[in-house]
């Protein structure tokens, strides 16, 4: 590579032309009108092209608006391009030497690496991988409850005399065993006893790399002896593939499901005064008084 060099100092508001003449091996005659302040340009002899072919690891098919960006050492912007219908690009006027290259496409594994570049024509062909489909899981569905209690003494000891249970919401756990973060769609649909069908409004959240989300749907009022079925359901909001179905009424494949129920919150009420309290503990204190 033949490197010319030329210095020229300019006075605000003035312009020159600066012509750069090539050895009898160059291609080109380059001219440079510069506008500004004192400067040094440097011009290249031999420049480089580079183009070539982006297509589906997968499929073998072209693949289309993939960014090419190429970033010359030393070189403050980049040339970028970015691939059309035939999967096809071309960067023109490269200087020569050995320059990092990336692929860029949404769906699909970047792709970085040095290439290097000759004076004259270079083709550089790629497949590009598909981003693997994120492995995700439910691991446990909780019903979170509120209980309602009615404590009352049968030979002198303390008993629950009425108790009732709703559910209040919800929970879904689900785990991500892949290597990069998964955004996912959790739906939740119930079936009562009576036939009928309830749909929760859809949550999307993202899970880390080998971690756990929560989910909760709610508030409800739902009694647990009403529910028939559950189905929840885990979609990938990427390509919209479902990752994980837990359907209650179906079957019972997936076996580290394990419907639970968590006691969010209670009242705890004395059969003869009605007085109300917040733990079971208290009550059956309260109700020595009647002994």
């Amino acid at each position: 590579m033949t490197i010319l060099r030329k210095s020229i100092s300019l006075d605000p508001g003035q312009s020159k032309t600066v012509s750069f003449q090539f050895t009898p091996t160059a291609t080109r005659l380059h001219e440079v009108r510069v506008d500004g302040l004192a400067g040094s340009f440097i011009a290249m002899a031999g420049l480089a092209n580079l183009s070539g072919l982006v297509t589906d690891a997968a499929t073998g098919e072209p693949l289309s608006n993939v960014a090419v960006t190429l970033r010359p050492f030393g070189v403050a912007f980049p040339w970028s391009y970015v691939t059309g219908l035939d999967g096809r690009y071309e960067l023109l006027e490269l200087p020569v030497g050995m320059h990092p290259i990336m692929f860029e496409k949404f769906g699909y594994i970047t792709y970085e690496q040095i290439v290097t570049l000759q004076r004259g024509d270079n083709q550089f062909n790629l497949s590009l991988l598909p981003v693997p489909p994120p492995i995700v899981r439910i691991t446990d569905i909780f019903y979170v409850m509120h209980l309602y209690q009615v404590w009352w003494l049968r030979d002198s000891e303390p008993y629950i005399y009425e108790r009732d249970a709703w559910v209040v919401a919800f929970e879904v756990h689900c785990k991500n065993d892949s290597l990069v973060s998964a955004e996912v769609k959790v739906s939740l649909k119930l079936q009562f006893t009576s036939g009928t069908w309830t749909t929760y409004p859809d949550q999307v959240v993202v899970v880390a790399p080998n971690q756990t989300a929560a989910v909760r749907f709610g508030p409800t009022s739902v009694e647990p002896y009403n529910i028939w079925r559950i189905v929840m359901t885990l979609t990938d909001t990427r390509t919209g593939a479902i990752l994980d179905v837990a359907n209650s009424g179906q079957d019972w494949r997936q076996p580290w499901i394990q419907y639970k129920s968590r006691v969010e919150s209670a009242v705890y009420e004395c059969a003869f005064c009605h007085q109300k309290f917040d733990t079971s503990a208290e009550v059956i204190a309260h109700l020595q008084q009647y002994l």
